[in-house]
């Protein structure tokens, strides 16, 4: 299991476990995180964190229990394949995205998120924003990884297939900049960017990630134990 370095940050662990656990700065410091999560420090290179998706069967529930906990939500819309999602953000340009399935699910990613719903709520993916994707094929491609680019407008996105860890994660690069309005950045919680995700992989998932700039620098212990 690979943990990605990131800045220091207060911590509140988010009770959301599946296959990804996201780790939100809010709230009390905790100094053991904190000092954990500080003796890291990434190459400016490395993939970075961009945001996690939680999946969920009722999308207002889940978000008013986000509000509840003094996040604001950024309304997201309804896709062409019956995708359904909303946004925290955070200053950093990360976030958190909850998604849901609104009807029949029209393509791959969609019937994805179905199957997982059927066995319950949670972390789905954490995706990581990394702009060499050709370094990133040729890295898969090194540890025997099935592995898929593909365009979504100004996005390209690559995933990874790996029994059971490769669907945790996928890349992304593109896209247009968009500067939220502070009142939606501006949590009561105090929160300002998610910290870290673990993700669920195997060893090939491990040396894919090493390959492009990610190491090992701490051990964890999820909440579960």
């Amino acid at each position: 299991m690979v943990r990605f370095p990131m800045r220091p940050h207060r911590l509140l662990t988010c009770a959301l476990i599946a296959v990804v656990l996201a780790v939100v700065a809010t709230g009390a410091p905790n100094p053991s995180a904190a000092q954990a999560v500080s003796t890291c420090a990434s190459r400016p290179d490395a993939p970075r964190l961009d945001h996690a998706v939680l999946i969920v069967r009722d999308l207002d529930a889940a978000s008013a229990r986000f509000a509840s906990l003094g996040f604001r939500l950024k309304q997201g819309r309804l896709h062409d394949d019956s995708l359904l999602n909303r946004h925290i953000k955070f200053r950093d340009g990360t976030g958190i995205e909850l998604m849901s399935v609104a009807g029949r699910p029209g393509s791959a990613m969609a019937r994805n998120y179905a199957r997982r719903l059927e066995t319950g709520e949670g972390g789905a993916t954490a995706a990581l924003r990394f702009d060499d994707l050709e370094r990133l094929g040729a890295a898969a491609h090194a540890a025997a990884l099935a592995a898929q680019s593909t365009r979504l407008g100004g996005w390209q996105f690559f995933s990874v297939a790996e029994s059971p860890g490769g669907g945790a994660l996928f890349f992304l690069r593109g896209g247009t900049s968009v500067a939220d309005a502070d009142s939606l950045v501006a949590h009561a919680a105090g929160s300002g960017s998610l910290a870290g995700a673990w993700i669920e992989a195997g060893p090939k998932v491990d040396q894919l990630l090493e390959a492009v700039g990610a190491f090992r620098c701490d051990e964890v212990r999820l909440p579960d134990g």
